[in-house]
């Protein structure tokens, strides 16, 4: 994987970016639990392995 904006992570999953971010905000306790890391809401680029674990989660095919 690598590092990928949120509003490319939204294309690739068919959604809005607004959509995508209310999602993403909502998976934020689960992603910083299963990988042990702290994740800014406000961010924009995401890392490689929130990347893979949100394609994972959410059967995003990049």
């Amino acid at each position: 994987m690598k590092r990928m904006l949120k509003s490319e992570l939204a294309q690739a999953a068919g959604v809005s970016d607004r959509t995508f971010s209310r999602w993403f905000n909502s998976m934020i306790p689960h992603m910083e639990q299963d990988l042990h890391i702290t994740i800014n809401r406000k961010t924009r680029l995401l890392s490689p392995n929130v990347v893979k674990w949100v394609c994972e989660k959410y059967c995003i095919e990049i």
